[in-house]
């Protein structure tokens, strides 16, 4: 454990001004404290963008109204003879509580209230391993801060970070007094019971203090197995009494190999296979270090050097401590979505064991360790280091806040969280549920299961599928995804017969948009840069058909003259801007050219393609990419050149090289009047772009 740092020498003469110097640093901390929870804050306070908030909300919403438990799923109309065993009842039911209140505002703040709550425990939690007053205490809560930043949305899993910290808080203080009262532990764990599913992490740490407690002291701590007991026993206070233990072992089982739900969403899936582990790294050209993923594989590194220096040293490292690493390790290995927990569990230890590296204690540490320390300047555990060290930390945390206010820290890694409190439109069908709901479109729904959520809280009628997956259960999932296939599509289109089908566009593509848009059965009344709607031929007739006319309307004509001095205007990202002016990144006009090329409405592609440039503050080749796309289509060739040119200029491939060279032979012939001008052409044989980022709609052909 790390001493508090010293006063001052013995030396008279020196004591006032290493005493002024040591309350500074201490204020400069706090300082540093209060703008790291402001940061925390400020990452958390964006725009909704969780699927699962509307089913969350639905949920809430029917017990407010009908005062008891679902029993038989009541949401959709596919599974509702499935039992609906709600152990996120209480989360619900606060939110449904705090929109009825303050709609989306109030549901944000609140959220963002909670997470910068739960880092100020965290910060707690690291003041009882030894003082925070370290170089290396700034440093590894900035890092943890943006690494957890991930994971700040609009789900229960901000109750479950909170009480995860409480119960570590109390047991530590268990551990380092033993007449700490154990009484808040069933508390804890009856409010989280009752709030979601991952409350069995609350037995993870009542096992690995246990089990430390007892082998360091040589003997069953009773009083803690009682207290534990109890806190485990408790969680049978709630509405599906022992089910409540089941239902994590069947989430549980999301997390193997072999199960469908993990190999088909993101979230189940490891964080160091494929793009998971590489993440966004190199973009257009440039390395993007200002982001989540960085930030969590830098902190991997930090734990790995924490838990070696803690281990280094006699009676540093704790058995407890030890066991959490380990198992909460596991976890993270398992599934993208826990990595928010191995990130609470660990970053105290993290930071004692990154400003062990700055501490010498000869008397406790190996000859290799004293090499180590010898090496470091011993100006690094001074009060001045401390003292500059948290001033530094300040002007960085300050301006990652700015650039996390202007939009321009989500901008620079192409992540679509858009800092405020609306509904985020460029994630979630909002714009459609309003459409089917405004035009009285009640009939059979087939829609997507990211869809599922907002469309049962929007809509009056009941849901095909959600994104509830204990509900839902592996089989149903297994018929859902047959649609991928035609065999699959006609069988479930046979066997439901929906009227409506409602999807989005980037995801599924290729499994639908390209079969009903030439069926003579469905007919296109609704598309935007997130969702496509289809009706049945003679269903609600009185909805007209989209056109490319009315899908054009969202954006402006323009003459080629003005096309071309948007297009052709160099635009180069201002760094420094991004600290002081709000930054836009065209998502939605992106999204809607990669629409419109899907259907082959090649001038509306182009105009929202020239709108989306000219609203932007940074450049997107990825723009220029799907523009060059439309004027190859058109046959506009010297355009799609300049446009191809552009993008491969950041993004140097065999593909874009070879389209320009096709574009270039292609206008040669042109002008040699052999094909005309502005003429329809299909794609070059063997081009295929996938979608290299969240953002980017790189039409495949």
């Amino acid at each position: 454990m790390h001493q508090e740092l010293p006063l001052a020498p013995d030396q008279s003469s020196t004591k006032p001004s290493l005493t002024e110097t040591l309350r500074s640093a201490t204020t400069a901390q706090q300082v540093l404290i209060a703008l790291l929870l402001a940061l925390a804050f400020t990452l958390a306070f964006r725009e909704i963008r969780d699927l699962d908030t509307g089913f969350h909300l639905k949920a809430g919403d029917w017990m407010l109204q009908n005062f008891r438990w679902p029993g038989n799923d009541v949401f959709t109309y596919t599974i509702n003879d499935r039992p609906y065993i709600d152990m996120y009842w209480g989360y619900q039911v606060v939110l449904s509580v705090i929109n009825s209140i303050g709609g989306e505002f109030l549901i944000v703040a609140i959220n963002a209230l909670l997470v910068a709550l739960n880092f100020w425990l965290v910060i707690k939690r690291t003041q009882q391993l030894g003082s925070i007053r370290q170089f290396s205490f700034g440093m590894v809560m900035f890092v943890g801060i943006f690494a957890t930043s991930y994971h700040f949305g609009i789900r229960p899993h901000i109750f479950s970070f909170l009480f995860l910290n409480l119960i570590l808080l109390v047991l530590e203080n268990y551990y380092r007094d033993r007449s700490t009262k154990l009484w808040p532990l069933p508390v804890i764990m009856l409010l989280w019971v009752n709030m979601h599913t991952i409350f069995v992490l609350g037995w993870v740490a009542f096992f690995c203090y246990f089990v430390g407690i007892s082998i360091e002291q040589r003997k069953v701590d009773m009083n803690l197995l009682k207290w534990c007991a109890i806190g485990v026993m408790i969680c049978l206070l709630n509405p599906y009494t022992y089910h409540c233990f089941l239902l994590p072992l069947e989430q549980f089982g999301f997390l193997q190999g072999g199960n469908l739900f993990k190999k088909m969403i993101s979230e189940y899936a490891s964080p160091f296979k494929g793009r998971a582990f590489t993440g966004m790294y190199w973009l257009n050209g440039g390395l993007v270090l200002f982001q989540p993923n960085f930030f969590f594989h830098l902190f991997l590194l930090l734990t790995l050097v924490a838990v070696g220096v803690r281990l280094l040293k006699e009676k540093i490292i704790k058995i407890h401590e030890i066991l959490l690493v380990v198992i909460f390790s596991y976890l993270m290995a398992s599934a993208f979505k826990n990595i928010g927990y191995f990130l609470m569990a660990l970053m105290p230890m993290v930071v004692h064991g990154i400003g062990a590296l700055f501490y010498r204690h000869r008397d406790r540490i190996t000859p290799a360790g004293n090499r180590l320390r010898d090496a470091l300047p011993t100006a690094l555990t001074s009060e001045k280091m401390l003292l500059w060290g948290s001033v530094g930390m300040i002007v960085v945390t300050v301006l990652a806040s700015m650039r996390v206010a202007t939009n321009a820290y989500y901008i620079g890694w192409r992540s679509r969280d858009i800092t405020g409190y609306r509904y985020s439109t460029n994630n979630m069908p909002m714009r459609s549920a309003q459409f089917l709901r405004d035009n009285g479109l009640t009939g059979r729904l087939f829609n997507h299961i990211n869809f599922g959520g907002i469309y049962m809280h929007m809509l009056p009628q009941k849901v095909f599928i959600d994104a509830r997956n204990e509900v839902i259960g592996e089989e149903f999932f297994k018929e859902f995804t047959s649609f991928r296939t035609p065999k699959g599509r006609e069988a479930i289109l046979r066997k439901y017969n929906p009227e409506i089908i409602a999807f989005p566009r980037r995801v599924e593509e290729k499994t639908w948009l390209r079969y009903l848009r030439t069926s003579p059965d469905w007919r296109l009344v609704y598309l935007d840069d997130i969702s496509v709607i289809f009706l049945k031929k003679d269903y609600a007739p009185q909805i007209p058909t989209l056109d490319s006319n009315k899908a054009a309307s969202g954006a402006p004509a323009r003459s080629l003259r003005q096309i071309d001095e948007i297009i052709y205007q160099p635009k180069h990202s201002n760094f420094f801007s991004g600290f002081f002016t709000p930054q836009y990144f065209p998502n939605e006009e992106m999204d809607m050219v990669g629409g419109m090329l899907a259907m082959r409405w090649i001038e509306p592609a182009i105009r929202y393609g020239v709108e989306g440039l000219r609203r932007s503050t940074v450049d997107v080749p990825e723009m220029y990419y799907n523009l060059a796309e439309a004027f190859r289509l058109r046959g506009d060739w010297e355009r799609a050149i300049y446009c191809y040119r552009r993008y491969h200029t950041a993004n140097p491939t065999t593909e874009s090289a070879r389209k320009i060279q096709y574009c270039q032979q292609m206008a040669t012939r042109q002008q040699r009047g052999a094909i005309p001008e502005q003429s329809t052409t299909q794609a070059p044989p063997e081009t295929q772009h996938e979608e290299n980022a969240d953002t980017n709609n790189l039409l495949d052909q």
